[in-house]
């Protein structure tokens, strides 16, 4: 049984975030490293930030246009101060 399932309402980015140890778990007892995690549902970003984290390779979608872009440009930024 999963016991970090609770996300109060107040902390999360998206109304159906799932706590990022939760997530975390889940990716760590279900894939290797390398392995491909697609996320359908992809709003909060939650699952792709632990993928890279992790080191799995991820695909994410998500009906809002503006939140994948967010997510592309901090990422984008994330790469160039690695870089820097």
């Amino acid at each position: 049984m999963w016991e970090e399932n609770q996300l109060a309402s107040n902390k999360r980015q998206h109304p159906h975030q799932k706590p990022r140890e939760l997530i975390k778990s889940l990716i760590l007892a279900t894939t290797s490293e390398g392995d491909l995690i697609v996320d359908p549902c992809a709003g909060s970003f939650v699952v792709l930030e632990v993928c890279q984290e992790l080191k799995r390779d991820y695909l994410g979608v998500d009906l809002t246009y503006n939140q994948m872009t967010e997510f592309r440009e901090k990422r984008s930024q994330e790469s160039k101060s690695k870089i820097d």
